[in-house]
């Protein structure tokens, strides 16, 4: 922190203490508690792998795809037409400001709660997953697709705007051609966060890999869970890899 003064640097490091102090207080962190013997046993029961589960992880992997996929199209198609109603400038506040106070409602509320909601109304499966994560993208991408759209340059708008042209046909050539690569760069990023989300929703019953490691977790084949754990992290890395290259090329 240069040219602050000393005693903001007392002041400052005094609050960064007692923030520490308190989270571990109210946390009960605490690592002398910590039984590392069950961490070891834990980790050696992993070994050697259970190979034969292969095929049914690559599978679930699929899946796990799949459900990523399917939530984040739906959302796109739902937060397409919102995010024009959320844009300020393209709408009226009196439409704009309740669509962001839905869109906010949305996203606001973890996939992880969606997809216990939607297990209630759908029961197990590959299903709830896919509600789960088109109910928290579709607030997430109305938001970053309006603020796209707000600023989007204004000298194409004001040049479509001069031969006379009506309010969809600005939008449709004054601000889409240049806000394309940014929706599409934000949808495929949303892709590749819905692959590890898509994981975490399969430990509650929303189907995909994750709920195949539960499943062995459950039944103590701790084998197992290490094939099930290398599929995720094979997946995690395969969505970087892909997530980055096609934001290369619409960026």
């Amino acid at each position: 922190m240069y040219g602050t003064t000393p005693g903001r640097r007392l002041a400052v490091a005094g609050v960064l203490t007692a923030a520490i102090a308190w989270s571990v207080w109210v946390t009960g962190f605490a690592p002398s508690q910590w039984d590392l013997s069950a961490v070891r046993e834990f980790v050696a029961g992993m070994f050697p792998p259970d190979w034969t589960v292969l095929p049914t992880v690559i599978a679930k992997m699929g899946e796990t795809i799949g459900i990523a996929f399917l939530g984040t199209l739906i959302a796109f198609l739902l937060a397409f037409p919102l995010s024009f109603a959320a844009a300020r400038g393209l709408s009226p506040d009196w439409i704009g400001a309740p669509v962001r106070g839905v869109a906010a409602f949305f996203r606001a509320i973890p996939e992880i709660l969606w997809a216990l909601l939607f297990l209630v109304a759908t029961d197990l499966g590959n299903i709830s997953g896919i509600l789960a994560l088109a109910a928290h993208n579709v607030g997430i991408l109305t938001k970053l697709m309006a603020e796209v759209y707000e600023a989007a340059p204004a000298g194409p708008q004001e040049a479509v705007l001069s031969t006379g042209a009506a309010p969809a046909a600005v939008v449709w050539h004054g601000i889409l051609p240049w806000s394309l690569p940014h929706l599409f760069s934000h949808l495929f990023f949303r892709f590749e966060c819905n692959i590890r989300t898509a994981t975490v929703l399969g430990l509650v019953g929303a189907g995909g890999i994750g709920h195949l490691l539960m499943l062995h977790r459950s039944l103590l084949q701790y084998d197992r869970m290490l094939v099930d754990t290398l599929g995720i992290l094979a997946l995690v890395l395969l969505s970087d890899a892909l997530g980055a290259l096609v934001r290369r090329q619409v960026t």
